[in-house]
């Protein structure tokens, strides 16, 4: 039995960023952003619990099985991160070897491929009703493609990695990084993920999807529970008790009852509908910068396949 040991702590950490003092006009005080409009009949006849969750609408495309894609992920290469970590991998391996230090690997950006449920809250209704609010896992290890180093690492393997930062040494880390001269494509993709963080925050203060929170709160409270909001419910500490396996009747309980209001609320549908709605807005006004990072990309891969290729 797996240990529960990923809860819905993950969303507060995006949902804490979202843009406060939004009135009914449909803009910020901040930035003063008109709300993009969405398709017509986003939100149509309640889902059934029952069935899986499936839309492709305004950019947003929810597949069964847990996938969503949404228009900024276009400019976030995954797949070329991953050849990427593979290079930088063989690269540290042959400078950790000529140091004399054996190097069993280090993971490149795990937890970054979370589950859709990490954003939206549970969504599976059987699920919910065997393991509560308990994350299911991600099937996408696409960002974990090395391999995990041991649970300990002898000081030699660590000042070999790692070099010393306060004298500006660099580490067998930074020197594969500069040999590839990851820098621009790395803030290429920060640069993306901010944008996603800004869709994020724009999208979670919009009246639409306020109205949806709204919805699904009466939806649960009809059900027998009081929360403004589905990460209200997925967090509430009384309800989760401390973590434990198995989940208790009442919070299964409750995220039966969460994820039947998101399908009778359309909120899944209507949050990611409205935050692909701010993304394209994004990517009309940062047309230039983006592209401009898409090349670094490009450039960043054909460094990395050269090292891949030299050891085919």
């Amino acid at each position: 039995m797996r240990a529960k040991s990923r809860r819905y702590a993950i969303p507060l950490l995006v949902a804490s960023i979202a843009i406060a003092g939004c009135g009914g006009t449909g803009k910020t005080k901040k930035d003063e952003i008109e709300e993009p409009s969405i398709p017509s009949g986003v939100v149509g006849a309640p889902g059934d619990p029952s069935k899986p969750i499936s839309f492709d609408i305004g950019g947003a495309a929810f597949r069964p099985g847990g996938t969503l894609s949404m228009p900024l992920d276009a400019y976030i290469p995954q797949a070329d991160r991953v050849q990427l970590f593979r290079a930088l991998d063989i690269l540290d391996r042959e400078c950790m070897k000529e140091q004399g230090v054996d190097w069993p690997g280090q993971p490149r950006e795990q937890g970054i491929n979370l589950p859709v449920e990490a954003e939206y809250g549970v969504i599976d209704l059987e699920w919910a009703k065997l393991h509560g609010y308990e994350v299911p896992p991600s099937a996408d290890s696409a960002g974990q493609a090395n391999t995990p180093p041991p649970a300990e690492l002898s000081s030699a393997a660590v000042a070999a990695y790692f070099g010393n930062p306060q004298k500006k040494e660099l580490g067998c880390e930074g020197k594969s990084q500069q040999r590839l001269s990851t820098t621009k494509s790395e803030a290429a993709y920060q640069y993306v993920r901010g944008l996603q963080d800004k869709a994020h925050s724009r999208s979670m203060n919009d009246s639409r999807v306020r109205a949806v929170n709204a919805e699904w709160s009466k939806c649960m409270k009809d059900a027998g529970f009081s929360y403004p909001d589905p990460m209200a419910a997925a967090t509430d500490k009384v309800l989760l008790g401390k973590g434990g396996v198995p989940s208790s009747t009442q919070e299964k309980t409750a995220a039966a009852a969460d994820a039947t209001c998101k399908r009778v609320t359309q909120y899944v549908q209507i949050r990611a509908v409205v935050t692909a709605a701010y993304q394209k807005s994004l990517i009309e006004s940062n047309a230039e910068k983006l592209r401009e990072g898409q090349g670094e990309w490009t450039q960043v891969l054909e460094r990395a396949n050269e090292v891949l290729r030299g050891k085919q």
